[in-house]
């Protein structure tokens, strides 16, 4: 999971959503790090409703798994805030303990969050 500037998790599923409504995606090149090798994506997507915009890389594995997504979010009209991330994943498939929590700790929604993409 990445954090948003709220800390909110942003879920592998929403940075797919968030890439394919990009404005624009390029290939970038090559990719390496720990795990193997791949391509990197550059991309950027503006959200003018918001007065955001997100650009950055991502670099996918030759599985097609996401590797590492750097990211710089701009958000605001007048006083412009900035906000860089750099997570880098690992370990894929790696066994992971679970504990359910109680069910009074679990809240349900009816619609998706909108805060943040980043």
């Amino acid at each position: 999971m990445v954090s948003s500037p709220t800390d909110r998790p942003v879920s592998p599923a929403e940075l797919s959503e968030v890439l394919r409504s990009a404005g624009k995606v390029r290939e970038a090149g090559s990719a390496s790090g720990p795990g193997g090798t791949g391509t990197r994506y550059a991309f950027t997507a503006r959200f003018p409703g918001v007065l955001e915009s997100v650009s950055g890389t991502v670099d996918i594995d030759q599985r097609g798994r996401v590797r590492r997504v750097m990211t710089i979010t701009t958000q605001g009209r007048y006083e412009k805030v900035t906000t860089d991330r750099d997570p880098t994943f690992g370990n894929l498939g790696a066994p992971v303990p679970v504990t359910v929590p109680p069910a009074g700790q679990v809240e349900y929604t009816s619609r998706p969050y909108s805060g943040d993409l980043f």
